[in-house]
């Protein structure tokens, strides 16, 4: 290969490389409703067009959760629990004695099928379980009957 065609194949790999590096190194703003940037710093960088998905009308953002709820030994911490459709629950043993979260009723677990451990949790374990509907539900512990609680999922 030449020396000038090797040098205008540089040239030109070059300028392509600080085309790219120029256009990923813009600012994305993000208008509210009232069609002002949302502004986290100092100053508001403008966008020269849309990009789809960039305002909060075209943007859904699921935040899901998990609460997490402690067994000591002698009853479940919290003993309410208020969720959205699609957060979780997750039952941990922080105890000595062995736990079995269930749904109520005991001993058939049936008011929400899989809510339920399916098997006694020894300390340090727990057991993790997602709302997909809506609805008021009781739990409680299936070795120990009378320990127990209520979830709202919303």
């Amino acid at each position: 290969m030449s020396k000038p065609v090797a040098m205008k194949q540089f040239l030109i790999f070059s300028l392509i490389l600080i085309g790219l590096t120029a256009q990923s190194c813009g600012k994305v703003a993000v208008e509210t409703d009232d069609n002002q940037p949302a502004d986290n710093s100092s100053e508001a960088v403008e966008m020269d067009q849309k990009v789809p998905g960039s305002t909060a009308e075209d943007m859904e953002v699921v935040l899901n959760k998990t609460v997490v709820v402690t067994y000591d030994g002698s009853g479940f911490s919290p003993v309410d629990v208020t969720l959205k459709v699609g957060d979780k629950i997750r039952f941990v043993n922080e105890s000595d004695k062995s736990v079995w979260p269930a749904a109520n009723p005991h001993p058939i677990h049936t008011s929400v099928p899989g809510l339920d451990s399916g098997r006694a949790l020894a300390k340090g374990e727990s057991f993790e379980f997602e709302f997909k509907s809506a609805g008021s539900f009781g739990f409680h512990n299936h070795l120990n009957p009378s320990q127990g609680g209520s979830i709202l999922v919303q």
